[in-house]
């Protein structure tokens, strides 16, 4: 059977592979961090646990009580820019170890999409599937088109994809995936030769690449599914994974609404849980929080308008992202992670896109304008100190309504530390009461 070959293992890398191996994949896990490999290799490969609706995963569990640890490939990047064999587990092969690449899932962060993509060019088959997994999927794939799939760098005949993942997914450690609500991915076709994702001749890759037939739903009968897994393409074996709860989308019209819908959540939830420190739940059960959510919805709804965001009205879009960031519990989403642990954000390929389009369209995004310059100062906290910090908030501080928002950011930040100790009150109190 051949092997999918995974690269970044952050939360949706994971996922992606944990779930594929689920269905007796052969999995590829290309890593940068050595030491995080080891410990994958050491592990016996990748845990994933459910926190979600345990309806929702009864059928892709098949009678596990719990979802079982998957053995992977990995491999690891070597200065001279190749790829070393690390190990694999028992029931973890993988086509041709250090061979060519026939199936490719991107799933970095956003800045490394390209590096990713051009540090396994050489490996990428004629004929090669290659998805894209990133938030900010606007921003990223003009990216991608002008340094990772120009002439000389991947095949000809490159067939590349965008994915939208709503699942909510954080690491608890190199080799340990959570999977706190179930979502999906929403899956589509794209034209490496063009230029700009909003582009409509994009749809005309769909009927070219016999897609067709995918549209309406996901593999129904087990044949089917057997018959997908074992030499289907890329976008056909990833609909059959059942606990991926993977869907071709129809149209470009329909990616075109995905993209922006997830650039909406990410964009009203990332940026606050990050500043904020608390999990998605928690930030929309304040109602400074979700005063936050509804400022960024209605900004985004005069620049992108209701045809690319596919609702009527900018508080039926704050709805939709308050369900949705609700939904995924006590997630932590990417940006607070990376905030966490030191790391650089996405937030130049979220708010920071909306920011950049929005000017070139001739209007301003303020509240995004601060989201962006607020995140900027907690990166420049973590990497360059306090110089670098004043030069964001000045920035920052340009960025009107400042005293509106900084009062709802100060707020939200009060209703979670309040709800925090609520909570540790009541579960502390039978254990007072039976004392007493």
């Amino acid at each position: 059977m051949p092997g999918i070959h995974v690269i970044g293992s952050g939360s949706v890398g994971l996922l992606v592979a944990w779930h594929l191996r689920h269905m007796k994949i052969p999995v590829t896990l290309l890593m940068r961090n050595a030491e995080a490999a080891t410990a994958i290799v050491a592990a016996g490969g990748v845990q994933l646990e459910y926190q979600g609706d345990p309806a929702a995963a009864e059928e892709w569990l098949s009678g596990h009580a719990s979802p079982p640890r998957h053995a992977v490939a990995v491999e690891t990047a070597t200065p001279g820019g190749g790829w070393h064999a690390l190990g694999v587990g028992s029931g973890g092969g993988s086509s041709s170890r250090g061979g060519p690449i026939t199936q490719l899932v991107v799933a970095t962060k956003a800045a490394d999409t390209v590096p990713a993509l051009l540090s396994v060019s050489s490996r990428l088959s004629p004929a090669a599937n290659v998805l894209l997994l990133q938030n900010g999927a606007l921003g990223v794939f003009p990216e991608v088109h002008a340094r990772a799939v120009a002439p000389g760098h991947t095949p000809a005949g490159l067939q590349l994809s965008i994915g939208s993942v709503t699942h909510g997914a954080y690491r608890r450690g190199p080799d340990h995936v959570v999977q706190s609500c179930m979502g999906a991915i929403k899956l589509a076709p794209a034209d490496p030769g063009l230029a700009d994702l909003a582009d409509a001749k994009h749809q005309s890759v769909w009927p070219r690449l016999g897609l067709m037939g995918l549209l309406g739903g996901r593999v129904r009968t087990l044949e089917q599914q057997q018959s997908a897994i074992a030499g289907g393409s890329l976008l056909r074996r990833l609909i059959a994974v059942r606990g991926l709860n993977a869907e071709l989308v129809p149209s470009h019209a329909e990616l075109m609404q995905q993209v922006h819908r997830k650039l909406a959540i990410n964009c009203a939830v990332n940026a606050g849980t990050a500043l904020l420190g608390v999990f998605n739940c928690e930030y929309t059960q304040s109602a400074w929080g979700r005063r936050l959510v509804h400022d960024v919805c209605v900004e985004l709804f005069g620049i992108f308008g209701p045809q690319l965001l596919g609702f009527e009205r900018a508080d039926e879009l704050a709805e939709y992202v308050l369900q949705v960031a609700s939904g995924t519990g006590r997630n932590k989403n990417s940006m607070l992670q990376d905030v966490e642990a030191g790391r650089p954000t996405e937030v130049d390929y979220l708010n920071g896109y909306v920011v950049t389009h929005a000017r070139a369209l001739g209007l301003d995004a303020p509240v995004n304008s601060l989201l962006h310059a607020l995140i900027k100062a907690k990166e420049a906290a973590a990497s360059r100190g306090q110089a670098a910090v004043e030069a964001w908030e000045q920035d920052a501080m340009r960025s009107a309504p400042v005293d509106s928002l900084m009062h709802a950011l100060i707020r939200a930040k009060e209703e979670a530390a309040m709800r925090e100790r609520s909570t540790a009150g009541e579960e502390a109190a039978p254990a007072g009461r039976e004392g007493a």
